[in-house]
């Protein structure tokens, strides 16, 4: 089971990729997700573990899955990728 600084640990490693990823600013994500730049700040510094709705939020904005945010981060030279839509 992860603990909870595992997963802040995590959410913090893959928010900041992605933010890396898109050229993003925290201030484009606080915007994306309705969430202040300081709860953003705390959540990729790994010093907050999002709720349920911010983390869906941040999930959307990016748009992966919100399980792909607190995985252990791939390594260095991957990318994460976007969700791909099932086929139904």
């Amino acid at each position: 089971m992860i603990s909870d600084q595992k997963a802040a640990e995590h959410l913090a490693a893959n928010v900041q990729r992605l933010l890396d990823q898109r050229d993003w600013t925290q201030r484009d994500l606080a915007r994306s997700t309705g969430e202040s730049e300081n709860n953003i700040s705390r959540i990729v510094r790994g010093l907050n573990v999002a709720k349920i709705g911010i983390l869906a939020r941040i999930a959307e904005a990016f748009d992966v899955s919100s399980d792909r945010l607190l995985l252990p981060p791939p390594q260095k030279s991957k990318e994460i990728r976007p969700k791909v839509a099932s086929r139904g």
